[in-house]
C-alpha cells in the first residue's frame, strides 16, 4: 500500500512485518519457508536510489511481503544474509551481518 507505513525486523530464524494505520497487518514468516528474495527498483525508486525487497514463500506464486524503501546496500545486506541463513543455517557469524530492526522511511521522508 503506498503511503502505509512499514515497519520490519530480520530476527534469527523468522522476518517480521507489520504495516498499516488503522487496521494494522503482521506477518510473521520464517526464514527456512522463503523460497526466493527478489529485490526489485521500479521509477521513482530509482530515482530516490531506493530498492524493494519482495520475499516469496515455499508453495506460493505470489510473494508472501514486501519490506519498501530500503536504501541499495541495506537491501542488498538482508538479501544475503536471509539467503546465507537459508543455505548454512543459523550461526554466530551470521549475528555480524545481521541488519538491525527499524521502520521504512514512509513516502513523506523521502
Amino acid at each position: 500500500m503506498p503511503g502505509c507505513p512499514v515497519r520490519y525486523a530480520i530476527r534469527e530464524h523468522d522476518v517480521i512485518v507489520q504495516s498499516g494505520v488503522f487496521w494494522q497487518k503482521e506477518t510473521l514468516q520464517p526464514i527456512r519457508r522463503i523460497q526466493h528474495v527478489e529485490q526489485h527498483q521500479g521509477p521513482v525508486d530509482k530515482r530516490f536510489g531506493l530498492y524493494e525487497l519482495k520475499l516469496f514463500s515455499a508453495g506460493t506464486g505470489h510473494f508472501t511481503f514486501r519490506i519498501p524503501g530500503l536504501a541499495a546496500d541495506a537491501a542488498a545486506r538482508i538479501r544475503q544474509f536471509i539467503l546465507d541463513v537459508q543455505q548454512d543455517g543459523w550461526s554466530d557469524d551470521s549475528a555480524e551481518s545481521l541488519p538491525a530492526e527499524r521502520s521504512a522511511p514512509e513516502d513523506d521522508d523521502v
